[in-house]
């Protein structure tokens, strides 16, 4: 990732290989690579509100999740993210692990209004290498990189927030 001009700009790689290049606000997270993004060894909890100043967008954790979920969340577009999508945006979750172990996107792909409150959450997850399930428990280290794709043209970014899940 390299910083023109007050924008992040890095490479977003999608489906069949292809590679767009994106530029972002300043203070919006980009990532980019393959596998399992590894998680710090100290973390904060899966609570409360997640946000970077100047952000793209802020994810709230539910204190309730719903029924059988262990971690729950809403994700919302911040004002800098509405200025800079438009008035659309895809949101998406390619790459998750937990425990540092890639899994399969906990989040549906979501086509919406940047006024959409993108829900979601979590009690199960599925390795990618082996298919295997597992329940989401107690103290499990997450990451959550949401991918955003704005309904202007090049308008994409990325928001990775990693946290453990509390009791």
């Amino acid at each position: 990732m390299r910083t023109s001009r007050g924008l992040a700009v890095s490479a977003l790689t999608l489906a069949a290989g292809a590679t767009v290049l994106a530029a972002a606000p300043a203070g919006a997270a980009t990532t980019s690579g393959t596998g399992a993004i590894k998680p710090p060894a100290k973390l904060k909890t899966c609570t409360g509100t997640w946000a970077k100043k100047g952000g793209v967008a802020k994810v709230v954790f539910r204190k309730h999740p719903a029924k059988g979920q262990k971690v729950s969340w809403d994700l919302y577009i911040t004002k800098a993210g509405k200025d800079w999508f438009g008035p659309g945006v895809i949101t998406s979750i390619e790459k998750a692990s937990v425990n540092g172990k890639a899994i399969k996107s906990p989040y549906k792909t979501t086509k919406a209004s940047i006024n959409a409150d993108f829900k979601g959450g979590m009690a199960k997850y599925t390795l990618v290498k082996t298919g295997k399930v597992g329940d989401i428990k107690k103290g499990d280290r997450l990451v959550l990189p949401w991918h955003f794709l704005g309904s202007r043209m090049g308008h994409m970014t990325s928001y990775t927030v990693t946290c453990k899940v509390p009791a």
